[in-house]
Formats: C-alpha cells, structure tokens, sequence
C-alpha cells in the first residue's frame, strides 16, 4: 500500500471548519482532489466537512477511501466503523477494511475481512497477507485463484509481478506488469511494478519513464518520488536527482529509503565519508536496507576500514550469495589486508560458475600469486583472454543501449570499454560523450568530445558531436558553429549534420 509524509493537526482543523466553504462545497472539492490523487488536499476537506456533519456518508466513505491512499490504516478503520454504525457501508467494504488491516500488518483480520469473497481483489489481499506472513506457496495460489477470478485485475497483476520479480522470473513480471498498464493506466500499483521491473532489468530509462508518469499523476505518493530519483542515480544524472532529493529529505527527514539516496549521491561524488556518516545510523536495519549495507560496506573499504567492511559485505552476501560487486569488493578487502588466500576463496565459486567478469578475475590472479597458489598462472591466463574476448561484447552492448535510448548502460558499457583499453578508441570516446550528455553531464561529455576530436580532426561524425555539445552546451558557440561547418562539408549528404548546423546558425543569428 502507498506511503505519504503528512501531518495533520487537530487546532489546524478545527479553524478551519470554523469559516470559509460549507461542508457541500468542501465535499465537492474533496472530490476533485481525489481524482486529481491530490490525497492530502481531500483528507483535509473531508475532515473539516464531517466535523460539520458527523453523519455525511458520501464524505465518510471517500474519507476512509482517502485514508488508505494515505497509507493510515488506523483512521480508515475508523471511518468504515463510523459508516457501518450508519448501516452504510459501501459494496466493497470488505475489501476497503482487509486494504486497512493490512496497513496494520494484521494479516489475520484482513484475511478475515474477505472471508466468503470469490472476487480478484479478494485474491489480491490473500496473495498479499501471504507474502507478509512469508508464506510465498499460499501466495502463489492466491494470485493464480485471483487471475481467474470475476472483477478488475490490473492490481492483482500488478502485485504479482513483484511477487514474481522477487522470485527471480524477470520475463514473467514484466508481462504482467505491462498486462496491468494495458488493462488500467489509472493504477498506481500498475506504474510502480512497472518501474520495478524495468529497473531490475537495468532498462532504467524506460524505468525512469515510468516513475516520472507515476510521479506527476500521483504527486504525493512516495514510492513513485523515490522510484524516480532512485533511477535518475541508476543513469548517472546525479545533477537532475540532487535537487529532487533535497525536497524529498525535507519533507520526510530521516526516511531509511531517502538516506541511501543522499548516501548514492555522496557515492557518485567519491565522498566515503559523506556516505559512511549517513547511513551509519542506519546499522541496525540493514536487513530491510540490502543495497545500503552493500554501499556502507563499499565506504569502510574505499576508507581503508577493511575489516568492518568485509563484516558488513558478508552480512551482505549470507542473503545474496552470487552478487559479484559485493564479492569483489570482499575479495579486494581481504586482498588487501593480508588475506589473499580468503580473496581467492570468496571469488573462485564465481570463476567456476562462469559468472566473473575481468576485474574478478584480475583480483583473484593477482591473490593467487599472493598466496603462492598453483592456479595462479590459469587465473591470470583466464583474465587476458576474458579481457581480449570481453571488449568486443562490450562494445556490441554499448552500441545496443545507444540505439534504443538506455544512456545509462550505453553510457556504463563504453566507460568500460575505455578502462581495459588505452582509451584512445575515437569512436567509443565519441558514443561516450554523446551519451554522457543525454544524462545531463555536459561538462564530461565536452571533455570526452574534445579528446575524440584531438584523435580524429577530419572525422565527421566526431566534429559533429564535438561542435552540437559546444553549441547546446554554451560553452563555445563560435567554435562549435566552425566544426560543424567543416562536419557539413566533409559528409554533405548527413541529414543529423545538417539539421545541427542550421539549428546552430539560427541560434547564432
């Protein structure tokens, strides 16, 4: 269920009941605000409309609706008591009072309350106790029963992709969760499974796309704020989520979710400290914070603390054994405090399992040689093969992400790319900075676009990406107008040239 920041004093109210709008017209407003998922507005509304008529079962029905938008199980109850004591309770009160026993973590009586009903949102809230209750077969059955049930299934569908994503099948959530868009768009449940999904699979644009409908729809809702923040950080655009993050943090100060934000931030700016000194206070949840433990482990061991990172990287990898980055990183603290035989211990399963990648291999060459171990010399063949193997799937990788739009894998691939090479590759200098600059980095990109066109002055493609950064960027317009000129004249038949060249004479002019 959703999750809001807001509070909501019982003076505050009672003013303003005390003059302006009569209970009818705050009714009336209520009612576009809850269409608009305006929750906070409407709550308001209602609440200073009941307090003028206690017994107005329309505005208690959407209060008690309004509530459990609002995440306040507690207070939806209370409406649905208040209605029943009316003996007006609204067709799907069941479901309303098993969604409100849920935001009290009562599985039992939400169970309860659905007790005799054969509908997909009765399967839905059973398929839900059950996960909470972490019995994951009764769930399973739950939303098989529910998708053959009678009634909308856009929710159903959309909790079943995550149930499914938590169990590992990446394909199977996807389709539901697009199934749960085509069936009902005006489904929260529907975008943020969406969301989920594409960002697991590391397609963060679309992922991006999602959270930000999401976000403008349902303006108040937290997940979809932080969905969207969270996958702006996933691309790189550390400039574009650092604002929203601040006004998030405002409004809920110390929110776990938010703090690993800001920590992510600190991250991207190689601020371990920054990172270290603000999820430490979050020790002791770190099991409901997997990804915070991981990049706290990341900070003691950028910070020299190697021992206490590896003890929060093995509290990390006892849940998700198979997580390379955790095991390299646990690899390269053991390595580094003297331990090279656990180095080759903690990343061989990954060797033998054909899952490590260049620098895994690298590492455990290098603890291997070390540690005086026979298989040092196969360990250090099996990374210059790899390297000599991997560049060529990186760059058809990177290429991919380009043409589809996804600048942050694009963007990811190629900086590998350029970490195992000399980096004098023009090309992958040239797709970089492109990239870079679809994700709001304009500076590096600049920077890559002028060591591409060190590297190649009569490139067209390269003086075209070097002279349109220059002009989009400002900070050379003059120059930029020059290179395009000379791109136009070397590839005269270029449609994307041409177009860069008069947009910029038409800036210029």
């Amino acid at each position: 269920m959703k999750h809001h920041w807001y509070l909501l004093g019982a003076p505050v109210i009672a003013l303003l009941a005390s003059c302006g709008p009569s209970p009818a017209e705050r009714l009336a407003r209520a009612d576009d605000s809850f269409a608009d998922h305006r929750f906070g507005e409407a709550r308001l509304d209602l609440l200073t409309a009941i307090d003028a008529a206690p017994e107005d079962t329309k505005a208690l029905t959407l209060l008690a609706r309004t509530q459990l938008e609002l995440g306040d199980g507690e207070a939806a109850l209370s409406a649905l008591d208040r209605l029943a004591a009316l003996k007006a309770l609204p067709q799907d009160a069941p479901i309303l009072r098993a969604e409100a026993e849920l935001l009290r973590g009562n599985t039992r009586a939400a169970r309860a309350a659905v007790q005799g009903e054969a509908t997909a949102e009765a399967w839905r809230v059973r398929a839900l106790a059950a996960m909470r209750d972490g019995d994951a077969a009764a769930a399973a059955k739950s939303f098989t029963a529910g998708s053959k049930s009678n009634g909308p299934k856009a929710r159903l569908m959309a909790e079943n992709a995550r149930f499914l994503l938590l169990r590992g099948d990446g394909s199977g959530a996807r389709r539901l969760a697009e199934a749960a868009l085509a069936e009902d768009a005006d489904v929260l449940e529907a975008h943020l499974a969406a969301g989920q999904v594409a960002g697991s699979q590391g397609r963060f644009a679309d992922a991006l796309a999602t959270y930000e409908t999401a976000n403008s729809r349902w303006p108040e809702n937290r997940a979809a704020l932080i969905g969207r923040i969270a996958s702006l950080g996933d691309l790189g655009r550390v400039t574009d989520m650092a604002p929203l993050l601040e006004q998030a943090a405002e409004r809920a100060p110390g929110d776990p979710a938010l703090v690993y934000l800001q920590a992510r931030l600190a991250a991207a700016n190689k601020d371990w400290a920054g990172v270290r000194r603000m999820i430490q206070p979050l020790e002791g949840k770190m099991a409901a914070l997997p990804q915070a433990q991981l990049l706290y482990g990341q900070a003691l061991i950028e910070l020299g603390l190697h021992n206490q990172g590896s003890t929060q990287l093995a509290a990390f990898l006892r849940h998700d054994p198979g997580h390379r980055l955790a095991n390299r990183l646990l690899a390269t603290a053991q390595l580094q405090s003297g331990n090279p035989g656990k180095a080759v211990a903690t990343l061989k399963p990954l060797v033998e399992r054909g899952t490590a990648g260049a620098e895994d291999l690298a590492i455990i060459a290098s603890a291997a040689n070390k540690a005086g171990l026979p298989e040092a010399s196969r360990y250090a063949a099996q990374a210059r093969d790899y390297s000599a193997r991997g560049i060529g799937g990186r760059l058809a990788i990177a290429d991919a992400a380009l043409r589809r739009g996804d600048w942050g894998q694009a963007a990811q691939a190629y900086r590998r790319i350029l970490e195992v090479t000399d980096s004098t590759n023009v090309m992958v200098l040239n797709n970089l900075a492109f990239a870079e600059s679809k994700l709001g980095n304009a500076d590096q990109a600049l920077r890559l676009a002028r060591k591409a066109l060190a590297l190649a002055p009569q490139n067209a493609s390269v003086l075209d990406t070097a002279g349109w950064l220059m002009i989009e960027s400002g900070a050379a317009p003059s120059e930029g107008r020059d290179l395009l000129r000379k791109a136009a004249r070397l590839a005269p038949g270029n449609q994307v040239i041409a177009g860069h060249l008069a947009a910029a004479n038409r800036a210029g002019s």
